[in-house]
């Protein structure tokens, strides 16, 4: 399993907290945030996170990809490393992290890139549908979508959003020379019968091949390091499991 019982306890916790159900200093901080998703969590707090994995990994680049599939019903939910780095619903959306070498950076800065689909890029079932009528179409229109721009910025914290169509090209000039590359490498495989190769999950095949374009010597699994500081949970985090248990309680004296 990609997550444990309480990390997906503590996702759907995070979206119980609510303006109106703010709970402690920390909620009503967060209520005053006009987040991207149905969460409370202020862009300050996942810029934290980012900081602290980077402390840990740099100098290097850190690519983190989210799911194909992220909406309703039979889709499933945004990838939990990507989602806890960023906050982003959005399919398709991809973090990227580098030492910034540009003129003037200051030593030891880091640069934080977020691509992300076209407003309508991935609608109907979020396949890249050619119609644009079709795409366009009331029905067809994507929750918690966010395209690139100022708007993405602001909702985000990451002050470089680019469309995601950009990416191979962008990839490779954040790279550089950088000898290290953090990626999800994770080596979890489907079943297949005896005497066939087992194939990788979509989500590793995607990251694997977004890994090819950077020509780092040395490649590093990023998933390790993440899920081991989501083990140590925030104060956004924890007032989130207090409401969730707060709601779960009453639950069962409803009942």
């Amino acid at each position: 399993m990609r997550q444990t019982h309480g990390a997906w306890w503590g996702r759907a916790a995070c979206r119980l907290i609510r303006p109106v159900a703010a709970i402690g200093a920390v909620a009503v901080a967060a209520a005053s945030v006009a987040a991207q998703t149905d969460t409370l969590i202020p862009p300050s707090a996942y810029a934290a996170r980012r900081a602290q994995l980077a402390a840990q990994v740099m100098p290097a680049v850190v690519l983190v990809p989210g799911r194909h599939l992220v909406g309703q019903h039979e889709l499933p939910r945004q990838d939990a490393n990507f989602w806890y780095l960023t906050g982003v619903e959005s399919p398709y959306s991809v973090l990227v992290m580098a030492p910034d070498r540009r003129p003037g950076a200051a030593p030891g800065a880091v640069r934080t890139v977020l691509f992300l689909p076209d407003s309508f890029e991935f609608a109907g079932a979020q396949f890249p549908m050619l119609d644009s009528s079709f795409r366009r179409a009331s029905w067809n229109i994507p929750r918690h979508r966010l395209a690139p721009g100022a708007e993405a910025t602001r909702l985000t914290g990451i002050a470089e959003t680019y469309p995601l169509r950009e990416l191979a090209a962008r990839v490779r000039e954040l790279a550089g020379d950088t000898p290290v590359l953090y990626a999800p490498l994770g080596a979890d495989s489907l079943y297949a019968p005896p005497g066939v190769a087992r194939v990788l999950p979509l989500e590793q095949q995607l990251a694997r091949t977004l890994v090819d374009l950077v020509p780092a010597r040395d490649r590093r699994d990023v998933t390790p390091l993440i899920r081991t500081q989501r083990l140590i949970k925030d104060a956004y985090e924890i007032a989130a499991l207090r409401e969730a248990a707060r709601v779960s309680a009453e639950s069962f004296v409803t009942l």
